[in-house]
């Protein structure tokens, strides 16, 4: 059986992942709880939820970033090259550049979260009433997110790898990069989430605009 080089490389990865259960419990997590977020939206209106405040503020506006926050929360990326352990040798055995195994991990990640990811938007359109920049940014918001998240991920885990463990608990649980690498996104996604709704609505364009383009920006450079 004969396939393309990074579809060899994202199978070789979902196997690996699909056979750890606690590589798969601890990460998928964020993307189930995303899919329900988005469902709850069509019984809840976030809006009422909120107590009385003395300014009038757009909840709508952080709705993406806190999507996104959630999306990504403990993706697999950050500890999928420490859970190579002692084996990593096997796959720098391989004739391949050492990039297009990272590359192979990078992918399978953005694979599988872009799964919940066109669930949840599709779930979102056909219920939310948002107007047209509110869709646009509730689209462009995640996506970009979800790449930021995955390439940090893999770029933590390289800078902090943990080759050397007994349990996979051990790498998904306790490690430095798990905790960075999984987590680092969706503080800085929160914030983002924050400032969206304590800045003024007429400069919410402006922000989303910046807030994309930094995520761009970021995961530009550390994939280099």
């Amino acid at each position: 059986h004969q396939t393309s080089l990074y579809k060899a490389l994202v199978q070789r990865e979902a196997k690996r992942y699909f056979s750890s259960s606690v590589y798969v419990t601890n990460t998928i997590i964020g993307p189930i709880l995303a899919v329900a977020l988005c469902v709850a939206l069509i019984f809840v209106d976030v809006n009422t939820l909120l107590p009385e405040l003395p300014v009038d503020i757009n909840i709508n506006a952080a709705l993406p970033f806190v999507f996104s926050a959630v999306l990504c929360m403990m993706n697999p990326s950050a500890c999928s090259v420490s859970l190579e352990g002692k084996q990593w040798w096997i796959a720098m055995s391989l004739p391949l550049s050492a990039k297009d195994i990272i590359n192979g991990k990078l992918l399978f990640s953005l694979c599988l979260l872009a799964l919940f990811y066109v669930v949840s938007e599709i779930v979102v359109m056909a219920t939310q009433s948002f107007d047209i920049m509110e869709r646009i940014w509730f689209v462009l918001v995640p996506a970009l997110s979800v790449v930021f998240s995955c390439v940090f991920g893999v770029f933590v885990n390289l800078k902090l790898p943990k080759l050397q463990w007994e349990a996979e608990v051990e790498v998904v649980k306790q490690s430095a990069s798990s905790m960075v690498g999984g987590l680092g996104g969706l503080l800085v996604l929160i914030i983002f989430a924050f400032a969206s709704v304590v800045i003024p609505q007429g400069l919410s364009l402006i922000f989303n605009a910046c807030a994309c383009v930094l995520l761009c920006v970021a995961a530009f450079f550390m994939y280099r």
